[in-house]
């Protein structure tokens, strides 16, 4: 068990002392918002449009880090992250694009069910960090409501449909609306 310890202690060290201060220090996209997508073996970005998940999961990460212990500049990245994610991926009607031009356009306005599952978990990442006046948890339904609306059929199963909506419980008891999703469709 010690070498379990050992191992796990090892690991947060790299995570805390290397690898979010890089990412932070050299993926952050510090001219026009985001994350860039990977840091090559010698340091350097290659820019190239942004994807919601890669966003999405950045800000989970260094909200993840700060919940952790991570003493490091972690609301900074996740609220970078968060913020790009809302001003540049979700639309009005809380559809989540895929890809972002670097300039800020919708490269792909594709409705892929997985950068929902990203944003919902980046909407339950900034909801646990910055609370009820961030705004996430409205952001959250937005998206929520335009999964009901695009993949709600009446064949299909409880468990296919909630599945995806799932992954945005912003605690271990979900709010009334959250819970509401079950009992509208019956029980699983």
């Amino acid at each position: 068990m010690s070498a379990l310890i050992t191992e796990a202690a090892a690991l947060r060290r790299w995570l805390f002392d290397a690898a979010l201060p890089l990412w932070w220090k050299l993926a952050a996209d510090r001219n026009r918002g985001g994350f860039h997508e990977a840091i090559g073996l010698d340091g350097k970005v290659n820019a190239q449009p942004h994807r919601a998940r890669t966003i999405a999961r950045m800000a989970y990460s260094y909200s993840e880090a700060g919940r952790l212990g991570w003493d490091g500049p972690w609301q900074d990245a996740a609220q970078h992250a968060l913020r790009y994610l809302r001003e540049h991926f979700v639309a009005a009607d809380g559809a989540v694009a895929s890809v972002v031009h670097l300039d800020g356009r919708i490269v792909e306005p594709i409705f892929e069910l997985y950068d929902q599952a990203f944003m919902l978990l980046a909407c339950a990442s900034g909801q646990r960090a910055f609370g009820e006046a961030a705004g996430w948890r409205r952001c959250a339904l937005a998206v929520r409501a335009r999964l009901e609306q695009s993949l709600a059929h009446p064949l299909a199963t409880h468990a296919c449909r909630n599945d995806p909506i799932r992954i945005c419980i912003f605690s271990s008891r979900p709010s009334p609306g959250w819970r509401s999703t079950k009992t509208r469709r019956g029980a699983a």
